[in-house]
């Protein structure tokens, strides 16, 4: 007898339907909601949060008579300080990759 290897096709295409009407052990669903759950569940809302998402930011506190000499001490003690904080003059690490930035185009162009 030579037999079918659609035999397990067949089978489970019959079953499925059946499987299908048959009750499944499902869990309960809930019924409703009490106050108290959904207060719980309800989001804390923060009136800060709200200003920031609209752009606005706190404002920083102001600088004590001390800091202020601290950083004019600081300004007058290097005098490449301004130069730096004003994009005018390259620091060492900028130039190291400047140069290794250099070496590639110059190898890509080579090659």
């Amino acid at each position: 007898m030579i037999t079918n290897n659609f035999t397990p096709v067949w089978t489970f295409s019959l079953l499925a339907p059946l499987a299908v009407a048959l009750p499944r052990a499902t869990p309960p669903q809930p019924g409703a909601f009490d106050a108290a759950e959904v207060a719980q569940l309800a989001p804390h809302v923060d009136t800060a949060l709200g200003a920031l998402r609209a752009g606005s930011s706190l404002p920083s506190a102001p600088l004590a008579e001390l800091e202020r000499d601290a950083l004019a001490c600081a300004d007058q003690r290097n005098a490449d300080l301004y130069a730096l904080r004003a994009g005018l003059e390259l620091s060492n690490n900028e130039w190291k990759w400047l140069a290794i930035g250099a070496g590639i185009v110059l190898l890509i162009v080579l090659l």
